[in-house]
């Protein structure tokens, strides 16, 4: 038997994509990155709890696999992402991984506690327009 759902509350909003699409550019040709194809796969995630189940300014532990079976240690910011009533008109901008799968990850060489920042991750199908590691 089928259970009638309530329907979710509409949101409009507009955004300039401009500086977003800028942003990314300017990652993916950055010489200073490294450029990883691979596996992420989610250790943990750090945050402030608001709420059972919610967080806020949220971090991301874990680690990218390649081929080759190299681990590179990451951590990436979620800020809000897990308060989705707070993002409602920014939850497309949010361009890094949430869950395990595969990527093109673009990561800070330095490392801050023995973890490269995850700062943008493409779909694998981008592998064959930039030089990637892995």
């Amino acid at each position: 038997m089928a259970t009638a759902l309530p329907a979710a509350p509409a949101f409009a909003c507009s955004m300039d994509w401009s500086p977003i699409r800028q942003r990314v550019y300017e990652i993916r040709r950055d010489p200073e990155l490294i450029r990883v194809r691979g596996t992420f796969v989610l250790e943990e995630v750090r945050g402030e709890p608001l709420r059972p189940g919610w967080l806020r300014d949220a971090h991301l532990i874990g680690h990218i696999v390649t081929r080759t079976g190299r681990i590179y240690p990451t951590v990436h910011p979620a800020r809000n992402v897990l308060l989705e009533e707070e993002i409602t008109c920014f939850i497309g901008t949010y361009m890094l991984p949430q869950a395990d799968g595969p990527g093109i990850f673009y990561l800070r060489r330095d490392q801050q506690d023995g973890r490269h920042e995850i700062l943008h991750m493409d779909a694998v199908r981008r592998a064959d327009r930039f030089r990637t590691r892995g």
